[in-house]
């Protein structure tokens, strides 16, 4: 910065330290856009423009209840992070646009949720769209069934090898290695089967509506798998066929094969 050498007051010492004074604001600014330029570079970015609040619960997949203590942060977004309360809900306030959710809580597993945040305006994440899914030890599987408010009740089934059937009436029979950890009848889930100890043979899985109506196709189910290593499949439910039987998958061992298809009548 270029200073003129003529004096703009009648006592120089007063001009000169106005322009000392006019340096260190200058200094002042300079530092203050670097320590932002790092900030970026470190970390992602600050909120910077219109806002939105999202709200929404974290439910733990064997309980169906609210989980405290999970970490909630934002994909680029730094200094942007909440935790969830005793009942598993948070509030977070992020830029508008697009915006990727991320979880963490030591012994679970979790998806990350994208939401659409509007500028001055709450948005609430659907429910049962949130997941904590605790670790599986193990060969374990693990089937979680999520659905909207429409048809409130679905139900898990799996038949195992051994033709054992688990589902809201026989949710533990003895010596099947699985059980249903929750049955939900109010919408949205999550109803969840787990094997523990898979026995040799070929397992089925199907969800069926037991509200009947309206049709099962127009429930956006969707099941989620998981073994040891976390997420293995996310199955989306068909929107159209017939019938009040949701044929999702089956499990050999290993071998995971997903049939997807609505059907008439139970599938095994």
């Amino acid at each position: 910065m270029i200073y003129s050498s003529h004096s703009t007051t009648k006592w120089p010492g007063l001009d000169r330290a106005l322009h000392f004074q006019q340096e260190d604001n200058v200094k002042k600014v300079v530092l203050g856009v670097l320590a932002v330029a790092v900030l970026i570079g470190l970390g992602g970015c600050w909120i910077i423009g219109p806002t939105g609040t999202v709200l929404g619960v974290v439910v733990d997949a064997t309980t169906g209840f609210g989980l405290a203590d999970v970490s909630v942060s934002v994909d680029g977004v730094a200094f942007a992070s909440a935790t969830t309360d005793s009942s598993g809900e948070f509030q977070i306030e992020l830029p508008a646009g697009d915006q990727v959710l991320v979880f963490s809580l030591d012994g679970y597993d979790f998806d990350p949720v994208t939401v659409e945040v509007t500028s001055g305006e709450e948005t609430v994440v659907s429910s049962g769209s949130i997941i904590a899914n605790p670790e599986i030890v193990g060969d374990g599987i693990r089937f979680v069934l999520t659905w909207g408010e429409e048809p409130s009740d679905l139900d898990s089934h799996l038949v195992t090898p051994s033709s054992l059937h688990i589902y809201y009436a026989n949710s533990s029979p003895s010596g099947a290695g699985a059980y249903l950890d929750v049955d939900d009848t109010t919408s949205y889930g999550p109803e969840t089967i787990t094997i523990t100890d898979q026995e040799s043979g070929t397992y089925g899985y199907y969800v069926y509506n037991f509200s009947n109506t309206p049709e099962i196709t127009t429930s956006g189910a969707v099941v989620r798998i998981y073994d040891e290593g976390g997420l293995v499949e996310t199955v989306s439910i068909p929107t159209t066929g017939s019938g009040f039987f949701w044929n999702v998958a089956t499990l050999n061992g290993a071998s995971l094969t997903i049939v997807n298809r609505i059907e008439a009548s139970a599938p095994y």
